[in-house]
């Protein structure tokens, strides 16, 4: 308190006191002197910061409060004061003399940058107000926003022109990058356009459908977008291996049609072909499944080819898919094998024939010599060319032959010639592809 006293003395000789009289008062006095002490010029969005603001020369003692300022926001209040005041139980005053100090824990969000701190000072009994701030700069991660043209929400047609644009929410951006299927793009390619934050996909095709987003990055590191999926309206085609998958059950089969297509195919064609080509069957389905009864008993009928095709609203498949059936006789000989020799087994593996219309079984066939006599060893896998034979005697040549067999006959055999190992080479163990004598 700036406390004063008047003091008034009066007499009218030497000899007697003087009368006097005192007046004690207080002088108010404005605020002179507000500052945030503790200024931070960047700060990051999400931390705390303790903000301290001091206020000195009030009498009485000035009051602190703070105010955080908008973009827009109109003044209200008390002089100038701008914003909304923040109220907090964490704020912390306290008063030396006629020095005020307000300390402030405050955290702020990527959407404060350029808003205004206010610390006001001010005298509660002269109504005077004194004010400092600080513009705040907040750095963040970019917030990073892809949005599209209006034409793809329901998909485009190809050879149309879509375009992507980037948004970032954030200051010092240096640079952008854009990304299909998650890997980043490349922009020297002709499909791709670029100016500024728009990217435009050019003469779009099916190879360019797919997930698209971007990123930015800033000093603090990269933001990346939310997904938007372009879908490219197209004819049916092949998938990827272009194989029609099928089971099997006796005479009854079930076939996959593989096709890709955008909007789904609404009929699939089915046609099975004769050895010479001929059409022997043909079929329609809503769906891309088949199911049918095929070479019942005593019927002489051989396919030796299944394709099918689709369409849908934007056209007729150009090429078909197909598969080679192995027509009702005997089965392809086998073509690729490896084997694996140690001194106590040999393992021989072999890849499957080609699909049949009828069960297939494998035979193994050894011939070797031992003591002036022939050795043979018969071995029969009921459902895959894989075959393990323990106990054959070293340092000999083994004869092999691997058939596939059906109700109709054999195959071509597949013939190799084996060594096993000799005595003085027990520990070793040898792979290797075979190829056949044939």
């Amino acid at each position: 308190m700036a406390e004063e006293s008047l003091l008034c003395r009066g007499g009218n000789n030497p000899v007697t006191r003087p009368l006097q009289h005192q007046i004690d008062f207080n002088i108010l006095v404005p605020p002179k002197f507000v500052k945030i002490t503790n200024e931070v010029i960047e700060m990051l969005a999400g931390e705390e910061y303790n903000l301290e603001c001091t206020s000195r020369g009030s009498n009485p003692p000035a009051n602190i409060s703070w105010n955080l300022a908008g973009p827009g926001e109109e003044q209200f209040g008390r002089g100038s004061d701008l914003g909304t005041e923040l109220v907090s139980a964490n704020i912390s005053t306290k008063v030396i003399n006629s020095e005020t100090i307000s300390r402030l824990p405050f955290t702020p969000s990527k959407q404060n940058e350029g808003w205004v701190l206010v610390c006001r000072a001010w005298n509660p009994i002269l109504n005077s107000t004194l004010e400092t701030s600080l513009v705040l700069r907040v750095a963040a991660l970019p917030e990073v926003i892809l949005e599209h043209s209006m034409n793809i929400d329901n998909g485009v047609a190809e050879g149309e022109a879509v375009k992507l644009t980037c948004h970032t929410q954030a200051a010092s951006i240096h640079s952008q990058g854009w990304y299909f299927q998650g890997k980043e793009i490349s922009l020297d390619v002709e499909d791709y356009k670029l100016e500024e934050n728009n990217l435009f996909i050019q003469n779009i095709s099916r190879k360019l459908q797919g997930n698209y987003s971007c990123s930015g990055e800033n000093s603090l590191g990269i933001g990346y977008s939310n997904v938007v999926q372009v879908l490219v309206h197209h004819t049916p085609v092949c998938g990827k291996n272009g194989k029609i998958e099928f089971t099997q059950d006796g005479t009854n089969f079930v076939f996959i049609c593989p096709v890709q297509a955008n909007p789904r195919p609404t009929k699939f064609r089915w046609n099975f072909k004769s050895g010479d080509n001929s059409l022997i069957l043909e079929r329609t389905t809503l769906t891309p499944k088949l199911e049918i009864q095929l070479n019942p008993a005593g019927s002489g009928v051989d396919y030796s080819s299944v394709s099918c095709s689709s369409q849908n609203l934007m056209g007729v498949q150009d090429s078909p898919c197909s598969m080679h059936l192995v027509p009702k006789g005997v089965p392809d000989p086998i073509r690729e094998c490896i084997s694996n020799i140690s001194t106590k087994t040999v393992i021989i593996s072999c890849s499957n024939a080609a699909p049949n219309l009828s069960p297939v079984k494998y035979v193994l066939r050894l011939k070797y010599n031992l003591a002036a006599n022939t050795q043979r060893i018969e071995i029969i896998n009921p459902s895959s060319p894989y075959f393990l034979v323990r106990d054959l005697p070293l340092n000999t040549r083994v004869s092999a032959e691997i058939v596939a067999i059906n109700d109709k006959g054999e195959s071509a055999p597949f013939q190799v010639e084996l060594d096993t190992p000799q005595p003085d080479n027990l520990q070793e163990t040898s792979s290797s592809s075979l190829n056949s004598k044939l």
